[in-house]
């Protein structure tokens, strides 16, 4: 896989700390990755806050946030999108009650 490491990385951190946020610091998180078809398959799942169906399609705008003032990162989950967007990378959420995925889809150069 080509890619710049020390970006990829902040994608990672940034799920990874928004999960740690979102599950009160006491919940699951899981991570799997797959390699399937040259496609590199990477999963977070949390247990945490569910994120509803009227802000899904908007978690990923520059500066949107359902923090409050204290909380906020920078620019958070839109910083993630601008990365994978440079990597070819496809970003897909899916939130129930007791469960959020992020899936990420990143191409393999063979």
């Amino acid at each position: 896989m080509l890619c710049y490491p020390g970006t990829v990385n902040q994608v990672w951190t940034n799920r990874i700390y928004n999960v740690i946020q979102a599950m009160d610091n006491c919940r699951v998180l899981t991570v799997g990755v797959i390699d399937e078809n040259q496609i590199l398959l990477l999963a977070v799942t949390d247990s945490g806050k569910v994120i509803f169906p009227e802000i899904l399609p908007r978690i990923l705008e520059r500066f949107f946030t359902t923090k409050k003032t204290h909380e906020r990162s920078r620019l958070g989950l839109d910083m993630v999108e601008k990365i994978v967007e440079k990597h070819s990378v496809k970003i897909e959420v899916a939130s129930v009650i007791g469960q959020t995925t992020f899936n990420v889809s990143i191409p393999i150069a063979v």
